[in-house]
């Protein structure tokens, strides 16, 4: 969910979809596709798309499509059935790479280990199979790492 969207009234999902659809932007006026130097399309998409709100934290879209910072692996496009019911499982929401920044870590020096992450994305039932007397349900989730973090970590 945007912010940005909002408080300034914008429909991010509308501008997104219409830009997917026909690879026009503004006033109908088309560019010529581009591909990165790194040659990573999968991680050029997810930036683009991140860039129209780059300050979220969190998208939500139960029963949509997750979008990926890499290639996903095979368990990450289809996810195992319901643990609890056997049905089938949908994407429901990812949490983003800035959230990183909001969330509290170890001082400088410690030796706890350092969250990173690219994107972590939930699957939940589609069945909504849990009830009032359910304790908990297990979903599923996928963490894709940052493909390019070793670029940035010390040794």
């Amino acid at each position: 969910v945007c912010v940005l969207g909002r408080k300034e009234g914008v429909d991010l999902t509308a501008m997104e979809d219409s830009v997917a659809s026909t690879g026009k932007r503004g006033g109908g006026e088309s560019y010529e596709k581009v591909t990165a130097r790194h040659g990573d399309r999968m991680f050029q998409k997810f930036a683009k798309r991140v860039a129209l709100c780059p300050e979220q934290i969190l998208r939500y879209s139960r029963n949509g499509k997750p979008l990926y910072i890499q290639e996903p692996e095979k368990d990450q496009v289809m996810p195992p059935l319901c643990s609890h019911c056997g049905g089938p499982r949908v994407f429901e929401l990812q949490l983003m790479p800035s959230m990183i920044s909001m969330l509290k870590t170890p001082g400088a020096g410690s030796h706890d280990p350092v969250l990173e992450f690219g994107t972590v994305l939930v699957y939940t039932c589609a069945a909504s199979c849990w009830t009032d007397q359910s304790v908990s349900c297990m979903e599923h989730v996928v963490v894709q790492a940052d493909p390019y973090s070793h670029f940035f970590t010390q040794t």
